[in-house]
């Protein structure tokens, strides 16, 4: 059996016949970490939407972009929310944890055994993992949202760098969920976001709706909103510009763009979301 990787004094169990969001955003992103569990059911997503993997690399670029730019003004403290993929060696704000530029990278991961792997990674076999580098996997996420400052231990003072752009994330994690996020942070915060949204076209739309089919029957289902959701409940959202490498490939299936929360019209997390996101909830 797979060696299984411990938070704390618990062990979270471990079904190796499960594919790990994790390992199949590393297997898109070209990356070994991952097992033939995960390639299987990478092989068969796919089949079903071939657009997949470039919609991957598009959001891991967006991520690249949106964190060097949050460094450039300044930002040194980070929470990577419902993180869902992206190898925590390939995540900006932790390597620059590791190499002592910022003060503070907390990632937040709602999938317990991809949150046991990342704090394995943290520790790369040091007694004492990165002080820099927090790992959470709150029993009650939504208690974390409406107060990420003092959950995480971040600085009120000064602002955060909130960075959802895994588009492999838990279904549960809405985005009137992020935008409270973002309006409990300290003031100038900024938030970069990532999200696979139903594509207009009819086959593509067919085709995602299979995969996320296929995604929810492994057991690890996937956030799907649409576009007048996101710009519904994030009005202030604009793309990351000059810097932005989503290919225009998967313009009609994910949005991305940063939003500060300085304007009263930036977040409005109180809008009901449409029949498209509660069914990728139930």
């Amino acid at each position: 059996m797979t060696p299984q990787p411990s938070v704390g004094n618990e062990r979270p169990i471990i079904d190796v016949e499960i594919p790990r969001r994790d390992a199949l955003a590393d297997l898109w992103l070209g990356g070994s970490c991952n097992t033939a569990v995960d390639r299987e059911f990478a092989e068969v997503a796919e089949l079903a939407f071939p657009l997949l993997p470039a919609l991957v690399l598009a959001a891991a670029n967006f991520h690249r972009d949106a964190a060097v730019a949050m460094l450039d003004e300044g930002i040194r403290q980070f929470v990577l929310l419902g993180t869902g993929g992206l190898p925590i060696a390939s995540t900006v704000p932790a390597l620059a944890a590791a190499e002592g530029v910022i003060t503070h990278c907390v990632i937040v991961e709602l999938d317990p055994l991809t949150a046991a792997v990342r704090t394995t990674e943290n520790s790369r076999g040091d007694p004492e993992p990165n002080p820099a580098v927090q790992i959470l996997s709150p029993a009650a996420p939504h208690d974390f949202l409406r107060d990420p400052v003092a959950a995480a231990g971040l600085d009120a003072q000064v602002p955060i760098g909130i960075l959802a752009t895994s588009i492999l994330r838990e279904d549960t994690l809405l985005l009137r969920d992020i935008a409270r996020c973002l309006a409990a942070a300290p003031a100038s915060s900024v938030l970069a976001l990532a999200q696979l949204v139903t594509p207009d076209d009819p086959y593509t739309r067919d085709r995602m709706a299979v995969a996320r089919g296929l995604f929810r029957y492994a057991g690890v289902p996937i956030a799907v909103s649409t576009g007048a959701d996101v710009h519904a409940t994030l009005p202030a959202l604009h793309p990351l510009l000059p810097a932005d490498r989503s290919h225009t490939s998967t313009a009609d299936a994910l949005v991305t763009g940063l939003i500060r929360n300085d304007r009263d019209d930036t977040t409005n997390p109180d809008t009901e979301p449409t029949s498209q996101e509660h069914a990728v909830c139930e």
